[in-house]
């Protein structure tokens, strides 16, 4: 199944980089996620997180937000060493025409 590969792939890294000291590395796991449900999202980011903080329990994560990074994910607030970052997009429409 794909979320158990993505899930393997995060406990992979976490194992070979563990001896990485928390301030030269951490992990952020889907880029600017789109077109999934915020429970979906959830589940499967906190099965990465649970893997990857059973290697390194300091290790920092960055889970970006639903809609391509715009929509935060409240669950994960509390969760220790989880950075939530959102993006601000703003559209500027140019033309050749004024």
């Amino acid at each position: 199944m794909a979320q158990d590969a993505f899930v393997n792939h995060w406990k992979y890294f976490a194992n070979r980089y563990q001896d990485v000291p928390q301030d030269k590395l951490s992990f952020n796991l889907v880029n600017e996620p789109a077109d999934v449900t915020e429970e979906v999202y959830l589940s499967i980011m906190q099965r990465a997180i649970d893997e990857i903080h059973k290697i390194t329990p300091d290790r920092i994560i960055f889970v970006d937000g639903l809609e391509v990074g715009r929509v935060l994910i409240p669950a994960l607030k509390d969760e220790p060493y989880i950075a939530r970052p959102s993006i601000v997009m703003i559209r500027y429409i140019n033309s050749l025409y004024g």
